[in-house]
């Protein structure tokens, strides 16, 4: 591999080209999506490694507790067996939701729905250091209301990939590290990047971040989007949308894309493909934030970079060693030797 090609850092298991087709009523298709994007979180199905060989899994999510809507617990049972235990209802109904433990991250993440059933394109993601649950200090939840912590970071809450409209089929490719410190799942309609998740610790982070995470979780329910989503603007202009609690204050979190690099003496990295149908400038990208209390650059994201916005989704780059980025939405990442599905 040519020395101006971007180093992967981490070791990647992928589940690709999970496909939900649009059939049924728009809660079942909800449902559905949702449904296969949860066992995904917790290392079910089959897995591939970047040379497209199926493996075992390894330091998946694991669950914390759960509602299906009849039943709630913390004692570490995943309720949620079928997709049609997936009920979306507002807070103070009869709903599900959803705690993983992500022990290698040091956090947990909920997912709450807690949005009327006509609204199942929604969903409510938060994440804790400290925990979800009255162990930690917080309360357990039941059916009508999710578990508290008293340090949770609210991640989203509003659409986030999935769509409520029927016969509108979605994919989405997920990529887990193998040290089970980062997870991102991208989420495709039309052509079109419609949502993403990513939690992970980040690269370089500032001394005084303790125990760092960023989180992100973003989306659109068009059904035919005719753009990606996240926009540039939610990942690194006027309205970042992602999440970190950073030295006790909730944070809002973007990429910046000018920024040092390690030890570099240039102010970012650059490389650009030989293969030309491909061909592109690839940025590594910084965390910063301009919350008031955690304003500036804290670490910098690992294996995920942007390139130009005329690349389209989907676009690949085959380089030396059997080692191949993809573009979804404009980033870019490692991904396996196989072209991704995206719609």
């Amino acid at each position: 591999m040519s020395s101006n090609l971007p180093a992967v850092v981490k070791t990647w298991q992928y589940q690709a080209d999970q496909v939900i087709a649009g059939n049924g009523t728009a809660l079942t298709q909800a449902q559905n999506l949702l449904y296969a994007v949860i066992n995904t979180m917790l290392g079910t199905g089959t897995w591939k490694n970047g040379a497209d060989g199926t493996i075992s899994v390894a330091n998946a999510a694991t669950v914390v507790g759960s509602s299906d809507g009849s039943t709630s617990n913390m004692a570490g049972t995943n309720l949620i067996t079928a997709a049609n235990k997936l009920v979306w209802a507002t807070a103070g109904t009869a709903h599900s939701w959803i705690v993983f433990n992500f022990a290698q991250i040091g956090i947990h993440v909920l997912i709450d729905c807690n949005f009327s059933s006509g609204s199942a394109d929604s969903i409510t993601v938060k994440t804790s250091q400290v925990g979800f649950g009255a162990a930690h200090g917080g309360t357990d939840g039941s059916t009508t209301a999710a578990p508290t912590a008293t340090d949770s970071v609210s991640v989203l809450a509003g659409t986030w990939g999935g769509t409520v409209t029927i016969n509108t089929q979605t994919a989405y490719n997920a990529m887990l590290s193998a040290d089970g410190k980062i997870l991102r799942i991208f989420f495709f309609r039309n052509s079109h990047l419609c949502g993403m998740f990513d939690f992970g610790v980040p690269d370089s982070p500032d001394p005084l971040w303790t125990n760092p995470y960023v989180a992100w979780a973003v989306g659109s329910g068009t059904p035919a989007p005719s753009s990606d989503v996240p926009t540039f603007a939610n990942l690194y202009g006027t309205a970042p949308v992602g999440a970190a609690r950073i030295n006790g204050v909730n944070s809002v979190v973007g990429y910046g894309v000018f920024a040092q690099r390690g030890n570099s003496s240039s102010l970012f990295e650059v490389w650009t493909a030989v293969n030309t149908s491909f061909g592109a400038p690839y940025w590594g990208l910084p965390y910063i934030s301009n919350t008031v209390g955690a304003v500036g650059q804290w670490g910098k994201a690992i294996d995920i970079g942007v390139t130009l916005s005329n690349k389209a989704t989907g676009s690949t780059a085959p380089l030396a060693g059997g080692n191949t980025f993809a573009v979804f939405g404009g980033l870019v990442v490692p991904w396996k030797t196989t072209v991704p599905v995206i719609a």
